[in-house]
This record gives structure tokens, sequence and C-alpha cells, in this order.
């Protein structure tokens, strides 16, 4: 179950999402809330199933979604407050080098107030057995990534990247983090 990403914006704001991946939460985000949505991925077939999943909310819907879709590498934005919220779900946990932290740091740069970062429980054994991965398609060059973050150290993490106020709730396989600039 994901979480009500609502609670931490308001209709009108700028939302990003880093790894968009499909785009689902993002849009669902953007259709529920009004807010406007900045989807960012690095794989330029996940920015075209996000704009094909749009298309086809949007002639359900019959109206505009305010969602905007770029791919990019998030290594690569630039480091300055740009929306209100910025989250990711699935993402932080992509690296084990020092990249680890530098995502979570770009989370809170690129924000004016709210972070929150979904990710794999690494306290769950069986979580870390199913996301612990060897692939490398566009993460980078390493020979293994994937290593889940514990609650412990995720809170860490979000501290470290000047966050305030961090929780981090622990779901089975989950882990939700918030913090607030």
């Amino acid at each position: 179950m994901l979480p009500d990403l609502g609670r931490f914006t308001k209709p009108g704001q700028m939302v990003c999402e880093l790894g968009a991946g499909t785009g689902k939460l993002g849009i669902g985000l953007a259709l529920h809330y009004d807010c406007l949505v900045t989807l960012f991925d690095i794989d330029p077939d996940a920015i075209i199933y996000q704009m094909r999943l749009q298309q086809a909310v949007e002639a359900i819907v019959s109206r505009r979604i305010r969602a905007m879709s770029y791919k990019a590498d998030i290594f690569q934005l630039p480091r300055k407050p740009m929306f209100d919220m910025v989250y990711s779900e699935g993402v932080v946990e992509h690296w084990i080098d020092d990249r680890r932290q530098l995502a979570i740091d770009i989370h809170a740069k690129l924000s004016h107030n709210a972070v929150v970062i979904m990710t794999t429980n690494g306290d769950n054994p069986r979580a870390v057995a199913k996301a612990t991965s060897k692939k490398e398609l566009f993460v980078g060059s390493q020979k293994e990534y994937e290593r889940p973050f514990t609650r412990l150290e995720l809170q860490s993490a979000m501290e470290t990247a000047g966050l305030k106020d961090v929780k981090v709730l622990e779901k089975d396989y989950f882990l939700l983090g918030a913090g607030f600039k």
C-alpha cells in the first residue's frame, strides 16, 4: 500500500518525482491533487510510457493533467530548490557507493519544503532478497547495486541531507521516510 502523497502538497504546488519509471504515482498525484508534477527518469522508454499513460488518463477523465515528463539523470539535475515537494519510490537503493547519500542529498536540494522517500525495507530479510540485483541497465557501471536501506540508515541519510523532523515508517517490505526543510 502506497502512502497518500497528497498530505505533503497542496493544489497548485510544484512536485517532482525522481526516477519516475511508469509515472503512475506522479500522474495520479497530478490528477487527484491538481498540482504540477514533473517526472524525471533516465530511461527514454519510461518517458514514452509516462506520456502514453498520461494521454490515456486524460482521455478517460476528459481533462488535461498537469504532469510533464523529462529524460534526465538525477545526478545531472541543478542542485537548487525548484519544487515544493520531491519524492521517489524505489530509487535511492540503486547505489551501494557514495551516490546513495548523494541521491538523497539531491532530493533535499531540489525541495523547498518536503521530501518523501519510499524504499525497500532493509530490515526485512525477505525484502532484501527480492531487491538485491546484479543488473546494471540504467543506474551505472556498478556490477552490483540495489542494497536496501534499513530504517536507521534511511533516517540518518535524510538527516545528513539537511532534512528536519524526519520520520521513517516501516511496513513489511517498504520504508517510507518523510522530512522537511
